[in-house]
């Protein structure tokens, strides 16, 4: 055969798939005559086999939206499929305008878009899963014919009715399982402070967070959903853990001690707080994905025994795990704290003349770097740490400090033994903008001498211990020995000692 008759075929061969793609592309976008010209609602009310849900349409006051000039996808449930309904949903309004809200969405998704599995939020908020490589949305199996063509999107028949999966909070709010766990959860549903909501004020001198009007800013909500994680967001996938009822308890007896408080009531609400805060995880994570241990949005390490695990609910924004073991370690519940010295979302000091506070870059410092108040006046400068919430317990203090510098910063003398001392103080309250300081009182028992005068060889100090008797904001404050003293401090560490 010679080149010019192999070009004739290879064209030709060409020309004929070009012809049969065409014919299939055109088979699955084809109209049936008249089809294009009737809106969604036409095409359902029109259709015998959709008389149940052509009803449901109307009665959910939906009607005229699918004749509008929008454009929608519906997947209506043949009759045969509107059998399955539950009668409690067609007979309540709320739960009907829900259930027929769930087979529609905006857009138009075809059949024919063979892409991986897709999540699309319904009229109803909830999400459905398409899965057209396998001709499924949700349960449900697509009928034939695909695509019905609308003037205004694209109607489905299906052969079951589409009930998306709860999300975590419905599983929350209606599971018999884990009583004591879930009536907490629930327990906090009410009247809550939203700040988007609120009126500022002013601005905290302390931290330059807004104030607000406490007399604005309340809503209907729960404070677990505001402060935690919103388990309701069809779009925030997350992993829930609910224990068990001698579980829960478990993790509440041992516990309890830490979070006393002068109100016994609070004491238990903190507590019950505090278990159920860190049993929730960002992201869905398979049980085969977990090894041991899951790390909570607050850092809190979480054991996770797959054998525990009695039921696996999976919802349509993530999964709920019910276990029936779940130790967690309380030097996990209760870690150790540290502030760094140049953290100045931590500390506070007043500049006043002859006093001057600035941050050193050092490489073997913790963090990179440290902080120096230096100080030329008669009266010891100090520096005050916010170290957070601390538990009732005894806790011990250490520092790391650097004496780099022979005493005073700017005036080095050899001969100066730069000493410090570490205080617990508080704020008592405001003049203006200015914080009114609770009288210090000492932690360490004496002075202490800064004795590392390089990163290289410094050692961490033990500083002191005290109990609290309190569950309570903690406040420390590093003190210098004595006048022309410079207070230095590469980070504070704050350890609780469980006996």
């Amino acid at each position: 055969m010679n080149k010019t008759a192999k070009k004739h075929l290879l064209l030709l061969g060409i020309l004929l798939a070009l012809w049969g793609c065409e014919n299939r592309w055109e088979e699955h976008t084809r109209i049936k005559p008249g089809v294009a010209e009737e809106n969604l609602m036409e095409l359902i009310s029109s259709n015998p086999d959709l008389s149940e849900f052509s009803m449901l349409v109307e009665s959910a006051g939906l009607h005229e939206m699918l004749a509008s000039s929008r454009s929608f996808t519906v997947w209506a449930p043949t009759n045969s499929a509107m059998a399955q309904v539950d009668d409690a949903i067609l007979a309540d309004t709320t739960s009907l305008s829900v259930f027929v809200k769930n087979h529609i969405c905006f857009g138009t998704y075809s059949y024919y878009d063979r892409s991986e599995l897709k999540k699309i939020k319904t009229f109803s908020g909830k999400n459905i899963i398409i899965d057209n490589m396998n001709g499924k949305v949700e349960d449900a199996s697509l009928l034939e014919p695909y695509d019905i063509i609308a003037n205004n999107g694209i109607l489905h028949t299906i052969d079951l009715p589409l009930s998306p999966k709860p999300n975590i909070w419905d599983i929350v709010e209606t599971t018999d399982l884990c009583p004591l766990h879930v009536s907490y959860l629930n327990s906090m549903t009410g009247m809550i402070f939203d700040p988007s909501v609120a009126v500022v004020i002013g601005v905290d001198p302390v931290t330059s967070k807004p104030i607000y009007d406490t007399l604005t800013g309340m809503v209907w909500s729960n404070s677990y959903l505001a402060e935690v994680r919103n388990l309701k967001d069809e779009d925030l996938v997350s992993t829930m853990i609910l224990l068990e009822d001698d579980v829960f308890e478990a993790e509440y007896d041992k516990l309890r001690r830490f979070f006393i408080v002068a109100d016994s009531l609070e004491t238990n609400e903190l507590t019950r707080w505090h278990i159920a805060r860190d049993l929730v995880f960002p992201g869905e994570l398979a049980i085969e994905e977990i090894q041991d241990t899951l790390v909570s949005l607050y850092n809190i390490k979480i054991p996770f025994d797959k054998n525990a695990v009695q039921e696996t609910i999976k919802t349509s924004n993530g999964l709920v795990y019910i276990l029936n073991q779940c130790d967690v370690r309380i030097q996990d519940k209760i870690p150790i704290i540290i502030v760094e010295g140049e953290d100045t979302t931590k500390y506070v000091f007043t500049a006043v003349d002859g006093q001057t506070g600035f941050t050193r870059q050092k490489q073997l410092a913790s963090g990179g770097y440290d902080f120096l108040l230096d100080n030329h006046r008669l009266n010891p400068g100090y520096i005050n740490y916010y170290v957070g919430k601390i538990h009732s317990c005894r806790y011990r203090f250490y520092w790391k400090a650097v004496n780099d510098f022979n005493g005073s910063y700017r005036n080095p003398n050899p001969n100066l033994v730069l000493q410090q001392r570490l205080y617990r103080t508080g704020i008592a309250g405001y003049d203006g903008a200015e914080i009114i300081w609770r009288e210090a009182n000492p932690i360490s028992v004496d002075l202490i001498p800064v004795n590392d005068s390089t990163y290289e060889t410094a050692v961490e100090v033990n500083v002191g211990q005290q109990i609290f008797v309190a569950y309570q904001d903690l406040w420390l404050q590093v003190r210098g020995g004595g006048s022309n003293m410079t207070v230095t401090l590469d980070y504070l560490k704050v350890v609780p000692v469980f006996e």
